[in-house]
């Protein structure tokens, strides 16, 4: 599961960056047809780039959605995993070990320690994608 959110945020990211690519294509078009006089095509063509305009970013919001379901579920799967042997490793502490803290203590450390591992996974994909955006903006950027 998580592994295959890593290409949804790639993707993700390519939709993201599709849309001012479109509407910069929009204008180059709108500028060179509006010299001439076929009206009805360049209408046509303003159509077909707003309707590019809403699938390219509804898919991006379809495919965002599945990216963070994907990595939530993973990060709720190891949650739960690092609770059981932690509360398992709380129920075979010896006696003088308990007598330092106790149970309760001991599982409220533990339970926000997972919570921020879990919390991790969505954002870990991150040090893939951010690079990849800084990279496409420059490029398209330059391209200007």
């Amino acid at each position: 599961q998580f592994f295959i959110a890593g290409p949804l945020k790639l993707i993700y990211d390519c939709f993201q960056y599709a849309g001012p690519v479109i509407l910069s294509a929009y204008l180059n078009d709108a500028t060179k047809l509006h010299d001439e006089s076929n009206n009805k095509d360049a209408l046509d063509e303003a159509y077909l780039y707003a309707g590019l305009l809403f699938v390219t970013y509804m898919t991006g919001s379809f495919i965002l959605a599945q990216y963070f379901h994907r990595c939530f579920r993973a990060g709720m799967r190891v949650r739960a995993g690092l609770m059981a042997a932690c509360y398992e490793k709380a129920l075979k502490l010896t006696q003088s070990a308990r007598s330092e803290k106790t149970a309760g203590e001991i599982m409220t450390i533990v339970t926000v320690d997972v919570r921020k591992i879990r919390d991790v996974f969505p954002y870990c994909w991150m040090l893939i994608s951010a690079p990849f955006q800084i990279c496409v903006a420059v490029y398209l950027l330059y391209q200007q």
